[in-house]
Parts: C-alpha cells; structure tokens; sequence
C-alpha cells in the first residue's frame, strides 16, 4: 500500500514539472498545498518528503515552466507564514479585509512571488490556520508584536509574563524551519491551537456580521429565535466571549453603546447560526389544520348529496343522467331507500361534526399542556379571557392622530400651587442622593433579575446574550456611566421604543380602544433597572414613600395587601353597624397625562441626585416610539412619535416615576384628618398605581377628600376617567342610595346603583365583596 502511494506521488511530482504553471485561483492553492506537504491520507508523509527520494536534488524547488522567466513554485518556508500572518493581523487592529492584508504582505515581501494576489493569499492563511502550519505558542507572539507596534511600544510586554517565558517564545522563533517537535508536546499544542482556530473562526465570523449590522438599520434587524442551553451553546458562548475579547484588544478605542449593542447582535446571530435554530418566520394568518379542512369538505359533501336525495324524493330532478347516479350510489331502488340513503347521511354528517368537536378538545387540550410547560404565566392570563379578535383595523391616519394628540402634546404643571410649597417645606431637611460611578457589579445583578426571553426593543437583542456576553458587562458599566454624566452622549436609539396596541374591546376600528405595550431597547431597561435600584432604596432609607400606596412597595403583597385592608374595612363598618363612605377614583390614560415638567419637580422635591434628574431630563427630550398593530397578513406601523407628555413605559422606572408622581396627594389626603376609623387608625385612601379609593365616615367628608384629589390632579394637568368614577354610601352597616357628589360643573361622581358592582383590582363588590358573583 506504501509503495502505490510512492509511486502515484511520484506521478503527481512528474506531472506537476511537465505541466507547467495553473492560473486559476482554486489551482494555485491546491498547488500550493501540495508544496507545503499536505496529504490527507499520511500527514507524516508529504509530497515534499516524498519527492525527496526520487527527485533528487529538487527537494524544495520543482520546475514547473519551460520558460526561465515566469516565476517558479516554491515551498513556503516556517517564516513567511509569520510573515502571512503578521500582515494579516495587523490588517484586524482596524478594518480587516482581504486587500488590506496583501497590501501589508506586499510592503514586507516587494519582490517575493509576484503572482500571488489577493485572494491566493488569503487561501494560503487559511490553509496555515486549517493545518496548523504554526503553532500557538508563535501565533500568539506574533499578536503582541503587532500590539506592541500599534501601540508605539515595541519593547513593553502587555501579559507580564516571565522572562523565561519570553526566552522560549523568542527561541521558538529562531528554531531551524525543519526542526521536529516531541510527539506529545504537539499533540497538546494541537489541541490547544484547535481551540485557538475556533476562536478565530468564530472571531472572523462576528467581525463579519458586525460589518452588515452596522449598516443595516434597527428596523431591519431580523428577530432572533429562543434558544435553550445545553452543552453546545455554552461552547459557542464561551467562544464568542473568547473572540469579543480578541476583537476589543484589536479595537482601537473603547466600545461605545452603540458599538457594544451591534457586536451583541452579531455574537447571537453567529452563534444563533451556529446552532442550527430554527428562525423566527413572520406571523401570518394562522392556516385551518389538514384534518379539520378534510372533514368539512366530507360534510359539505354529504349535505350537498342530502339535498339531492331530498329533491329526488320530491319529484324535482329531471335530469337522467344525475338521476341515474344518485340511484347507482346508493343503490335506491325506491321511496324507502331514498329515506334510508337520507337517514345514513345525517348520521354521517353528525359522526363526522362531533369528530371535529372531539379533535378540537384533543387540540386544545395540548396546547394548553404545552404552553403551561413553556411559559406558566402565559397560561393563567388565558385561561379566564377571551380573545378579542381584530375584525376590522383603523387607518394608520387615525392611529397616528389619535395617539399623536395623547403624547405629542406638552404640558406644564401649576408652579404656583400652594401645596407644592408645602411638600417642599416638608421635605427640605431630607439628604440629597449622592451619585457614583455603575460598577460592573451592578450590572450583573441587574442582568440576573432580568428574564431572559422578554421582547426586546427594536435593536432585538434579548436579555439572555446581555446575560451571558460577560466579556461587555465591565464595558457596559463603564458607558453607563459615562452617558449619565454627559447625557448628551447618549445615542437616539437607546430611548426609541415600539409600542404594539393590543384590542381592549370588540370596537377594534376605533384606535382609542386599544392597549398600548411598549417594548424598549434592553440596555435601556438594564440601564433604568440599575437607577430604579439605587433610587428606591435611598427613598425607602429616608420614608419618602407613602405606605398607602401598594405599586411600588417591595416586600409586600401588593394589590393582596389592599384587597384585605378594604375587606377588613368593609366588614367593620357591618358588623359594627357604623356609617361609611367609600368613592373610587380613575384616571384616564394615567401613565400618558403626567407632565415631564412635574416628573423633574417632583424628582427635585423629594432630593434626587441633580446628575440623575439631568440625564432623566435629557432623555425625555429624546423619547419617542413607533406604534405598531398586527392582524394575519397585515400590518400598521406609525411614524416615531415623539413622547412629550407622559411617562415611557416599559421598564422598571416608570412605576416608581408614577408613584412618585401622586405621592404627595397621599400626604394631603393624610393632612385633611377626614376618613374611617377602625382599630383606633384612621384610614381615609389606599392607591395601588392609580387605582385610588377613598373612605369616609360620611358623604361630607367624603366630597372634602374628592376635592382635594380634584386640587391635586388638575395642578398637575390628570383628568378623571367619569365613566369609571363612583361612590357608595353605607348607613349603621347597610347600603344606602344617596345622591351624588358633584365637584364642580363637569365632574360629579355618580352613586352606584344597588344591583351593579365595581370591579376593584380585579373583585367585584358594591354594598360589600360579591363572592358570589365573582364564583
């Protein structure tokens, strides 16, 4: 076998000198692969050694050219392949490419091989990668001579290694280019650079796509799929972390934002890529299954045989030819088969009905088994409600104008109020919040409370790569920080949000009647998780949240908590026959009315760090969002509409923001001294985010504290939803109808009727909590 594998490289030799020169790019680097010795069934035995034994003396020299003049093939010695690499390198420290990797070659080597080119030499270092024509030892010495050359500093090493580790560096360099490497030392050298070659490849990878999505747009970003860890993707994760490093080293200047966000997206692609995940198709109209599309045609084919029966039986087909093959069909004979063919078909129509009933259930029954597997919460917030389909869509006209009137449109609150001087005075002697540089521990912690799955904003980079790309978590603090002391820095696309509308009633034409959900960039929501932290937490050390308000408060049950105290309340005022008056309270488009200028206030009021109300400042100033409805194959996407009144929702500020907002009509609420006593503690509102109800001992008192939350939400420009608005009154324990409270000539507050409920955080009560209604 030995001996017919020397003689066919014999052949091959002899060809290659009679043949002559191949101009194609494809032969060139199959030639030169077979003069660097490569042979994929003896790798120990190469061509070069091969010819040694029968084309003396030509043991790196082979003639390929009959003419003197063109240029010969030689062997590629251990040192131009550091030279191939060193260009090659250096051209990644800035915009790698093909061209600029020759250029650099052809500056070190003017004279050597004038025919390569571009692309031929591009082949040959891929093939010193593939075949590992250099070790890592040396690889990795010819990067620090080029860092250190980028860098100006030729004779500093970065690493701190040992001299003697500098020494055998260096004397790998000088070796002899045929010196013999010890058999185990290569086989972990091998390994080793394996590893190193996936590195690079993965590294050429994401430098290459980050090319494409720095060009590309937000918008046009594709959407990428879940994936599920397993051993695989820790491997691919891993060498992504291992190739951004590489990539930051090369890069000239620190990562900004923007570039931190791009190389994120382009890691999850390559990696998304490199795992074979099925890819996120575009939603269309959800098609009717096979089986369900099969039986109706069954059914309507036997209804439509039926009819024929029914009308045969009547007398009224004249037609012979129909006639004659109803008759062979079913083989009718007369009258009485006519009724027996009619009676098989009805049942048949019956059996094959409750067939698709029956496989609907089965349907159903598996695929709520598999979203209660997948995602559990996803499957109680169905379960209950019905979905509400979109039969007709409004124009994109009427959309933008409609929320382009709730946000677009800026408001100012009442400086003059006297009761914000006075919320003032109260909190002058509070200590002002001192503000630090994000540490990269910070956004770990941020990062872990963070899902990993939850919709991204338009940039579509989901939580899980934020999560696990540690290699940008110390960059990412760093830019953090840097935008919150200068917030102009700040890119537009951080505070860019898409916001999908979601129907709330059957009157889908009409865009006020839907819900608005905005998904926002998730360096963004990581960057507010982190203020929201901080900002909770100095308002908590020094009471600045009022206890009645449930929203935002940590370690409670939340709506829990006032669902029991209003219960406990309600059945005091029974049991101990005592009067009581109660109100509910909404707002409309609460989240949308509060004006930015008494975000800022009521920021500066309760003492929050001047850099953080700045960079809040700056930010609202760029808030914008696209509006965005979907059904089946169509779709409505708005221009960006600017965010000039409200507060962008989201993210994890934006509750704090509101309650923030209405925190000091707690305090005027508490002040006013009206409201039920039980237990020797006067209670007079619970809030949970704008959910407000009031209590009273009468109507009186009752009108006092409505006008005070009038006061209140008119100076900082809130409007009561009166449709949602209602009171109730209860005398020694029982309800009693009174008349209305009127607050002035627009607004009055209606009684509820005696047989209605109001919903309260999602109970039905009226003269008390409607259990039965609710079973």
């Amino acid at each position: 076998m030995m001996s017919q594998t020397i003689r066919k490289s014999y052949r091959i030799a002899r060809r290659a000198g009679q043949q002559g020169a191949r101009h194609s790019a494809g032969d060139q680097a199959d030639g030169e692969k077979c003069a660097t010795g490569t042979n994929a069934t003896h790798p120990q035995a190469s061509v070069d050694q091969l010819s040694e034994v029968f084309l003396q003396p030509a043991a790196h020299d082979v003639k390929l050219t009959t003419n003197e003049n063109e240029s010969k093939r030689k062997k590629w010695t251990r040192e131009e392949y550091k030279q191939v690499m060193e260009a090659y390198i250096t051209a990644s420290s800035g915009e790698s490419n093909t061209k600029q990797t020759f250029t650099l070659w052809r500056n070190a080597n003017p004279t050597s091989r004038p025919n390569m080119d571009p692309n031929k030499l591009s082949n040959v270092r891929r093939d010193i990668i593939k075949q590992k024509r250099l070790t890592d030892a040396e690889v990795e010495a010819i990067r620090r001579k080029v860092r250190h050359t980028v860098e100006g500093n030729e004779n500093t090493v970065e690493d701190g290694r040992p001299e003697e580790q500098e020494d055998k560096i260096r004397n790998e360099e000088d070796q002899p280019q045929q010196q013999e490497v010890d058999g185990m030392t290569e086989l972990g050298t091998n390994r080793t650079y394996e590893e190193h070659t996936d590195v690079e490849k993965v590294r050429d990878s994401i430098l290459q796509k980050w090319m494409e999505v720095k060009h590309q747009g937000l918008e046009n970003r594709d959407k990428l799929p879940k994936i599920y860890s397993n051993k695989n993707i820790k491997n691919l994760i891993s060498l992504a972390n291992r190739a951004i490093q590489n990539i930051k080293q090369d890069y000239s200047k620190p990562m900004d934002l923007t570039s931190i966000n791009e190389i994120c997206y382009a890691a999850a692609t390559v990696i998304t890529d490199l795992s074979c995940a099925k890819k996120i198709k575009k939603q269309g109209k959800r098609k009717q299954p096979k089986w369900k599309t099969d039986i109706e045609k069954d059914i309507l084919k036997n209804r439509k045989n039926l009819s024929l029966l029914t009308e045969m039986e009547k007398g009224n087909i004249t037609n012979k030819r129909k006639k004659r093959q109803m008759k062979k069909r079913y083989d009718i004979q007369d009258t009485t088969d006519i009724v027996e063919a009619k009676e098989k078909l009805k049942q048949q129509i019956q059996a094959k009905a409750q067939r698709i009933r029956r496989y609907e259930k089965r349907s159903k029954h598996f695929r709520h088994n598999h979203v209660f597997k997948v995602d559990p919460k996803k499957f109680y917030r169905e379960l209950d409600k019905k979905q509400i389909e979109i039969k007709e869509l409004p124009s994109l006209e009427k959309v933008e104008e409609f929320w382009s009137n709730v946000w677009e449109k800026q408001k100012n609150h009442n400086e003059t109020a006297q009761w914000i001087k006075e919320e003032a005075g109260r909190l002058k002697s509070r200590p002002v919040q001192e503000w630090t540089n994000i540490s990269k521990t910070e956004v770990i912690l941020a990062l872990k409370k963070a899902n990993n799955w939850k919709s991204p904003g338009e940039d579509k980079v989901h939580n899980f790569w934020l999560k696990h790309l540690e290699v940008i978590h110390e960059d990412l603090a760093r830019e953090y920080t840097e935008i919150i002391k200068t917030p102009i820095k700040s890119p537009t696309w951080l505070t860019q949000g898409l916001t999908y509308l979601l129907p709330k009633t059957n009157d889908t034409k009409n865009p006020k009647n839907y819900r608005p959900i905005t998904c926002l960039p998730t360096m963004y929501k990581i960057l507010t998780s982190i203020i929201t932290e901080r900002t909770y937490t100095f308002l908590d050390n020094n009471n600045m949240l009022p206890p009645e308000q449930k929203g935002c408060k940590r370690g409670s049950y939340g709506s829990k908590d006032q669902l029991l105290i209003n219960k406990m309340i309600l059945e005091d005022s029974k049991g101990k026959k005592k009067n009581l008056s109660t109100a509910w309270i909404d707002y409309r488009k609460a989240f949308e009315s509060v004006p930015h200028s008494w975000i800022m206030k009521v920021m500066e009021l309760h003492r929050i760090s001047p850099t953080l109300i700045t960079f809040m400042k700056t930010s609202m100033e760029s808030w914008r969002t696209t509006m965005m409805l979907t059904y089946d194959e169509r779709s409505i996407k708005t221009r960006p509409i600017k965010v000039s009144c409200g507060i962008f929702q989201g993210d994890s500020l934006s509750p704090l923001l509101f309650c923030l907002c209405l925190a000091p009509l707690s305090t005027m609420l508490n002040n006013s001294e009206h409201g039920y006593e039980v237990q020797g503690k006067k209670i007079n509102h619970l809030f949970y985010m704008d959910d407000l109800k009031t209590y009273a001992k009468n109507d009186n008192q009752q009108e006092g504290l409505l006008q005070i939350v009038k006061l209140f939400s008119d100076d900082i420009c809130m409007q009561f939803g009166l449709d949602k608005c209602a009171k109730v009154t209860f005398k020694k324990g029982k309800l009693t109808s009174t008349s209305n409270i009127q607050l002035d000539q627009e607004t009055v507050i209606m009684e509820l009727n005696q047989q209605d409920t109001y919903i309260y955080l999602g109970v039905n009560e009226g003269g008390g909590i409607q259990c039965a209604t609710m079973k």
